[in-house]
């Protein structure tokens, strides 16, 4: 049984705003502003980081502009980490031609809440806000940093150890076999290098057998970095690395796209609160990621919930196919195993084009995946008919990924049980074509800015999840990472 973890949770760090108070030093100004963290939330892993988006947002007259902020990760001001203590921009936000900012202005900040959690806002007033001043002599020193990392990652590889997965872990064709399969599904059009990688590092340490990731050179890289990354830490066998290609138009290769110049001044930007990866931004604050159309284009996966919310229909969506060519030199590189080809099922020109381009890299990988919908009764005639094209050019492990419906990019109710019932039934359909080096069913049932292991506290956080995640199908036993 093959089974699609779908992880989106792509932010780091974790924001915790709570029980804001006012306090003020005689050594602060108003660009020494940080979130306070209340008392009772103080216990267990108390850490927050700030996004500024938007300043001054209650008053016309305001020079929007960034806040100097501070970000920390500490219980109290005993424990401040000086690498995560710092200043996030050096800009004062000053208003009224310059002067500083007053009681009742309002601020709006951006934050995500834990690793499950999309993008949320958060208004205060300025008075409501801490200004606090920390001495530098309440740091930790470097050295106390360094061994605190040292045992935190320490952890990390104690708990993989424990839950024994270097030496339960099998290879992906057995795991295959066993039907406890589990691949981690980056995105066919998710880009965004640095949270693959990361990804990856945290799945690999899991136990994944397979990461399938967009066909794109730099994303591969990073899927391949975050496997030796994790292999760094705890010797582990390398999960498969799969590209996602299209033979024709399909959801899973979609960009949304819009020019913010168009928005009304007064919209609510329902658009930039409903998308799941953070890919959407009217600040202007992509950073080094590439804008285009208000949609940050390398986080955005196509999952489509902005299109409907717009109350001034402004998004359209744009599909591409991938190119045969460089998917083809993709493939013929060592650390690319399996492809995934999504196709409709309906037409087999555009498939039986894509596999004649694709040509001999095609004898370089180790699986191939065929992704397509429940068509009905002509299911079973349009897999033998790919599979005819395929056969002569076929020599490694041939996949079926059966979805119940046409994914659209999101996490929908419901797709799981359609392709367990749609896997069901066509299990008993002797008709069905066979797997390319095997003489019994090989079919699969899908459709379920920073370095992590550089901060090990949330490295630990991530790869608990990920536990529970790939757990449930590799039979981790709970009690191992639960607490």
């Amino acid at each position: 049984m093959a089974v699609r973890v779908v992880f989106f949770s792509l932010v780091i760090v974790t924001v915790m705003l709570c029980n804001l108070g006012l306090v003020f030093s005689e050594n602060c100004t108003s660009r020494d502003i940080t979130i306070s963290q209340g008392e009772e939330s103080s216990k267990g892993i108390p850490e927050f980081v700030v996004e500024i988006a938007n300043i001054c947002a209650s008053n016309s007259s305001c020079a929007p502009s960034n806040i100097h902020l501070y970000c920390g990760n500490f219980a109290s001001a005993s424990e401040v980490n000086p690498e995560i203590f710092k200043r996030l921009s050096y800009d004062d936000c000053l208003v009224n031609g310059g002067k500083p900012l007053k009681d009742d202005h309002i601020i709006r900040f951006t934050y995500s809440n834990s690793f499950k959690y999309p993008l949320r806002f958060k208004f205060a007033k300025f008075s409501s806000l801490a200004l606090l001043n920390y001495p530098t002599a309440a740091t930790p020193s470097s050295t106390q940093n360094q061994q605190q990392k040292h045992k935190c990652l320490q952890k990390v590889k104690d708990l993989v150890k424990t839950v024994g997965i270097p030496s339960i872990a099998t290879s992906p064709p057995v795991s295959l076999q066993r039907g406890n399969w589990v691949k981690l599904i980056c995105g066919a059009s998710f880009e965004d290098a640095v949270d693959i990688r990361n990804l990856s590092l945290v799945y690999t340490l899991a136990g994944v057998d397979c990461i399938d990731c967009a066909a794109d050179a730099s994303v591969v890289s990073a899927v391949n970095e975050g496997i030796e990354a994790a292999r760094g830490i705890v010797p582990l066998r390398r999960p498969w690395v799969m590209i996602s290609v299209n033979d024709d138009e399909d959801l899973h290769f979609r960009k949304a796209e819009f020019d913010p110049n168009d928005c009304p001044l007064d919209c609510s930007r329902p658009c930039e609160i409903v998308c799941p990866a953070n890919a959407i931004s009217l600040e202007g604050a992509a950073g080094i990621l590439k804008e285009q159309g208000g949609v940050i284009t390398e986080r955005c996966y196509g999952c489509g919930r902005c299109l409907p919310v717009c109350p001034y229909d402004k998004i359209r969506a744009i599909t591409y196919i991938r190119d045969v060519s460089a998917t083809a030199e993709l493939l013929r590189r060592d650390d690319v195993d399996a492809i995934e080809i999504h196709t409709s099922g309906r037409k087999t020109e555009p498939f039986k084009e894509l596999w004649t381009g694709l040509g001999d890299s095609m004898g370089y990988i180790k699986i191939v995946a065929i992704s397509l919908p429940h068509i009905g009764d002509s299911t079973i005639s349009s897999m033998n008919m790919l599979y005819s094209i395929m056969q002569p050019n076929l020599h490694c492990f041939n996949l079926w990924q059966l979805d119940g419906r046409p994914m659209s990019g999101d996490i929908g109710r419901g797709a799981t049980r359609e392709a367990i019932s749609f896997a069901v039934c066509l299990a008993s359909d002797k008709d069905r074509p066979l797997d390319s080096r095997t003489n019994t069913n090989f079919n699969g049932i899908p459709e379920w800015l920073a370095l992590i292991e550089d901060h090990p506290e949330y490295l630990l956080m991530a790869l608990t999840e990920a536990l529970a995640l790939v757990g449930t199908v590799k039979c981790y036993d709970t009690n191992l990472y639960a607490s």
